[in-house]
């Protein structure tokens, strides 16, 4: 696919450096909405079989609108349904490229920001700053929304992690220290842990543990 966008902006002659960067930033913030929109125009020319019966032939019947909150804004896409001629079932080409969203209209790439800011401020200051600096536009709720669930994705993880090196103690001291170190599953032992109030916090490389039954020696 090729995507193609034209940029045409007035600046002030009077403009400031500083004045002159804001708006340049701003006008390609337009484009690449723009042209994201160009990018899921294109895709569905590009896949026009239909899913139920695998023909080509096919109608359009109206369009859908789906807004996506990306990293450079809010993008509304007007996503096309058509109707086969082959088995009369309606389908809309764009509906397995959203798949990735799973229902939400954030993308993956603003989570991952979304994530960072939610970890580093306050989530009206994360939003804020998100906003300021690449016109993203995530409410403060979803990214406590969006913290909370990857917390406790993490916390689940090492729940696991820790039971695992829990039931190698019965196993003998290598299983252990395997278990620790976190070769089983390519994982070092050390690394972030999630606390309840919802801020990253590192922890200090754990040293081997012996959990090998202690001798008793009689007096």
């Amino acid at each position: 696919m090729q995507v193609q966008v034209s940029l045409k902006m007035e600046i002030a002659a009077t403009a400031s450096l500083s004045e002159m960067e804001q708006q340049i930033q701003q006008a390609g913030q337009q484009g690449m909405r723009e042209a994201l929109k160009q990018a899921v125009r294109q895709w569905e020319d590009q896949h026009p079989v239909c899913p139920h019966c695998g023909a080509q032939a096919h109608r359009l019947e109206g369009t859908t609108r789906r807004v996506i909150a990306t990293l450079f804004g809010r993008v509304t896409v007007q996503r096309r349904r058509f109707r086969c001629q082959q088995c009369g079932r309606s389908f809309c080409p764009a509906k397995s490229l959203f798949v990735e969203l799973q229902g939400g209209t954030v993308t993956a790439p603003l989570q991952d920001a979304a994530l960072l800011a939610g970890c580093s401020w306050p989530y009206r200051a994360a939003s804020a700053t998100l906003k300021r600096r690449s016109f993203a536009q995530i409410s403060a709720e979803e990214i406590r929304l969006l913290t909370n669930r990857h917390g406790q994705q993490q916390a689940a993880q090492q729940q696991a992690e820790a039971e695992r090196v829990c039931a190698s103690a019965d196993q003998g001291p290598e299983a252990v220290e395997t278990a620790a170190s976190g070769e089983s599953n390519g994982q070092p032992s050390h690394g972030i842990v999630w606390s309840s109030a919802a801020m990253w916090r590192p922890l200090a490389p754990q040293s081997t543990w012996d959990l090998s039954p202690r001798r008793q020696h009689s007096a």
